[in-house]
């Protein structure tokens, strides 16, 4: 059975890029939505596995959606990608459950050793992984990028 991972970001091509990388896993499909408003109402009817969003969008934010997910299932890792981090966001993101808070921007690579580290089984071992502020704002590339 295919592992769902639910996409969220205002930006389109956002969303289209971490598509492209989750393309890479195997056993895994993806939902995307553009507010966290569609993607409460995609996480309500649909079993997903992970979620990767955006913390800054129009409505709702990421937090929200985050404390909703949170609120209904402990066990789904729950990745912020986000472009907008203030220093104060990432250890308020871990305190709410964030199993990572990434900086767009981070390396291929790197990002999807970590999305895999986090689909695995064992979700005990992936519990409170979290990657300190900045730690992909210097990488040459761009989850912005096509």
């Amino acid at each position: 059975m295919k592992k769902c991972i639910l996409i969220v970001d205002d930006d389109a091509l956002v969303r289209k890029t971490v598509r492209t990388f989750c393309g890479v896993l195997e056993g895994v499909e993806h939902l995307e939505a553009g507010t966290a408003e569609e993607a409460i109402g995609l996480f309500s009817r649909h079993p997903v596995a992970m979620v990767i969003s955006d913390l800054n969008m129009p409505g709702q934010s990421g937090l929200h959606l985050l404390e909703y997910v949170r609120a209904r299932d402990r066990r789904v890792p729950f990745v912020i990608n986000s472009g907008s981090l203030t220093p104060g966001d990432d250890e308020k993101l871990r305190r709410a459950g964030a199993n990572l808070v990434l900086t767009k921007g981070a390396d291929f690579r790197e990002f999807i050793r970590l999305i895999r580290n986090l689909l695995k089984e064992d979700r005990d071992a992936a519990a409170g992984v979290a990657m300190p502020f900045g730690a992909y704002a210097a990488s040459s590339q761009s989850l912005a990028a096509p």
